[in-house]
């Protein structure tokens, strides 16, 4: 993987957190959420890649 990708990754984003960190809590907001997994699994099976 390119090391600015992995940079960018760490480095802290408005709000102190990292990409990776943000991303964590955003999966699990989202995972609780009924309508949000419903548009996700639309918008993957829209774009093919439904399971």
């Amino acid at each position: 993987m390119d090391e600015s990708v992995l940079a960018a990754e760490h480095t802290p984003q408005p709000g102190g957190k990292t990409l990776l960190e943000q991303a964590r809590a955003d999966a699990e907001r989202l995972g609780n959420d009924p309508v949000d997994v419903a548009e996700i699994l639309a918008i993957q099976s829209f774009m093919g890649f439904d399971e």
